[in-house]
């Protein structure tokens, strides 16, 4: 199966408004596809960074200067290299793009790049400028303490053998030594054994981007932090790195204790402590579910800020409107809204509202809440969903807060989708699944590392997950209680969604519905007037009970067996029973005996 990632992308712009974007899916590109359609590749090292406006001035850019050690493949005239990233700071304008390449000083690594997409100003014009091949998937990122890189998908415990002898034979020819630089070497010189260990740690089971501190015990952490940190598993790559919270999370620190607010992108596994040398805990950290933080320095002070929902529509909440090509796209339109349903008609109750067919077909922040496809490769290359937040600020008294003032989705317009309600095979990616799990980024929910739950951060084609699970309900209701909090700012409350029409009429199909003893039957619900929650009974069956939305059965035993489905939402339920709907044979015996 061809692995996506489902990365969160946040845009923020700290003057009135901010503009965040909410997640997409990103199929993973090879070491070897990324060789291959690279014009230049460079380890090296970010030394500088210098954020700039398009020329349309509508989105920032960050020129980071790599000072260059080997050259792979391609030629540079000096030895520094411009990569251009999406996002950065001007003034008080910060915009934050993910899934994207996001670079720091002294970050060292392998770069593959080719000539930048970015519409450069005027100040930027005849220069030579690349972006990272396949964004944040272009740089090979070493890990100094270990001798080791990782990309989104990837680790390569050997540089030498998995990087340096891949990329030289894939172009032909050894790289070019600009400065010297050994990574086993510099990792032996410049990591001692400080000896920190960690002992344990509470809560062992938490929620990420709600403020909740994680109290880490044991010793030789140092008596102050200094430029130590601590490590949390990075839920946008299902935790191949580790990410560290900002300053202003770091609550105490000393020798033997560590308080720490677990910040909005941790996902489960193990922590670390790093202090020169690196400490990892020999348990797991299981983190329920995420909320989207927006790090702001607003305040004059870089914080973490909780974002929430208020009513734009004056009805109680945001009127989405869909683009006339994608209304007449009757599939596509009837998977979002079951996916859409799902949200509004949970315990949940977001109340969005399906509005007017409208003729724009672009994402910009004009009012309108789009949900579109793409035209053409106007997506990123693999990219097959995007949602974008755009975000508002202000100060009432007693500190800032941010609500979302415009939701944008798109789709991409060549995937090979399966719309539903039947299920993915092959190559086809679940529509349903996608939607939900963009909408989940528009209800502020962020990525975990669990693949029960739509909202972790990858997704496989031919498989499915299209409905709330408990940590998914009590996120969601996380955000829209704090959302039918007025601001203070003069906007109004969020109000709670009501479905209102019928309750359902449960009906579904079972395929094959003739099987031998041992074999499976896969049932598909087809009920209408949008369940939101299913029981299934199966007579004969194993398991005999069921709750999943589209059930796969086991059959052992031979007869004729009745079904039973429960539909239900907010308005009542309904039941269907099919009786002796399976038939299971027994398995034919061989035959003894022999000819004369």
């Amino acid at each position: 199966m061809k692995k996506l990632l489902l990365s969160l992308t946040a845009v923020l712009v700290l003057s009135q408004a901010a503009l965040a974007s909410g997640s997409c899916l990103m199929r993973e590109v090879s070491l070897s596809e990324r060789i291959t359609t690279s014009n230049l590749i460079v380890e090296g090292k970010v030394i500088a960074r210098n954020a700039f406006w398009n020329a349309k001035h509508d989105m920032i850019f960050t020129a980071n200067t790599i000072e260059v050690y080997k050259i792979f493949k391609g030629n540079v005239g000096t030895k520094f290299v411009e990569i251009v990233t999406e996002g950065g700071t001007i003034g008080n304008q910060m915009i934050v793009v993910e899934p994207s390449l996001e670079l720091n000083i002294n970050d060292i690594g392998v770069f593959t790049c080719r000539p930048t997409q970015a519409g450069l100003p005027s100040a930027y014009q005849g220069k030579v400028m690349y972006d990272a091949t396949a964004s944040s998937q272009g740089f090979l990122h070493y890990d100094l303490a270990t001798g080791t890189a990782t990309d989104v998908f990837k680790k390569y415990n050997d540089i030498g053998k998995e990087i340096y002898s891949v990329i030289s034979t894939a172009v032909n020819a050894k790289y070019v030594e600009v400065k010297s630089f050994d990574i086993a070497n510099f990792s032996k010189a410049n990591y001692k054994m400080m000896a920190p260990s960690i002992s344990n740690f509470s809560p062992t089971t938490a929620t990420a981007g709600t403020a909740t501190v994680l109290t880490i015990n044991g010793s030789g952490f140092g008596a102050t932090q200094g430029s130590s940190t601590v490590g949390f598993k990075n839920a946008d790559d299902g935790g191949s790195t580790y990410l560290n919270p900002i300053a202003s999370q770091y609550v105490s620190w000393s020798d033997t204790q560590i308080q720490v607010q677990i910040p909005s992108k941790a996902g489960t596994g193990t922590i670390q402590v790093t202090n020169g040398t690196t400490a990892t805990s020999g348990s797991t950290l299981t983190i329920d579910y995420a909320e989207i933080n927006l790090n702001s320095s607003a305040s004059g002070t870089l914080l973490a800020y909780n974002t929430r929902h208020i009513d734009m529509s004056g009805n109680g909440g945001y009127d989405w409107q869909m683009f006339t090509g994608f209304d007449g796209n009757a599939a596509a339109k009837a998977s979002f809204l079951r996916a859409f349903d799902t949200w509004r008609c949970s315990s949940v109750k977001t109340y969005w509202t399906n509005g007017s067919t409208t003729s724009t077909n672009t994402i910009a922040l004009d009012g309108i809440n789009i949900v579109r496809f793409d035209v053409g490769s106007e997506l990123p290359g693999g990219v097959l969903g995007r949602c974008t937040s755009y975000f508002s600020g202000c100060n009432p008294g007693g500190g800032f807060r941010w609500w979302v003032s415009e939701l944008d989705i798109v789709f991409d317009d060549g995937a090979t989708w399966q719309y539903g309600p039947s299920l993915p095979t092959g190559s086809e990616y679940d529509f349903e699944t996608v939607a939900v799990h963009e909408l989940g980024h528009g209800q502020q929910l962020g990525h975990v590392i669990d693949g029960t739950d739509f909202m972790h951060y990858a997704l496989a084609n031919a498989t499915s997950n299209r409905t709330l699970g408990t940590n998914d309900i009590a996120a969601g209701t996380d955000v829209h209680t704090r959302s039918k909090t007025a601001t203070g700012c003069g906007d109004p409350a969020m109000s709670d969604y009501s479905c209102g029409g019928s309750a359902p009429v449960a009906d579904f199909s079972g395929n094959p519905t003739t099987i031998c003893a041992g074999s499976t039957v896969t049932f598909t619900d087809l009920s209408t007037n949008t369940p939101t929650s299913w029981t299934w009974s199966f007579a004969g069956g194993t398991p005999s009970l069921s709750s999943s939305q589209n059930p796969t059965i086991t059959y052992n035993t031979p007869g004729s067996y009745n079904v039973t489905l429960t539909s239900s939402n907010t308005n009542g339920n309904d039941s269907e029973t099919k009786l002796t709907y399976i038939t299971v044979l027994a398995k034919p015996s061989a035959s003894s005996g022999g000819t004369q």
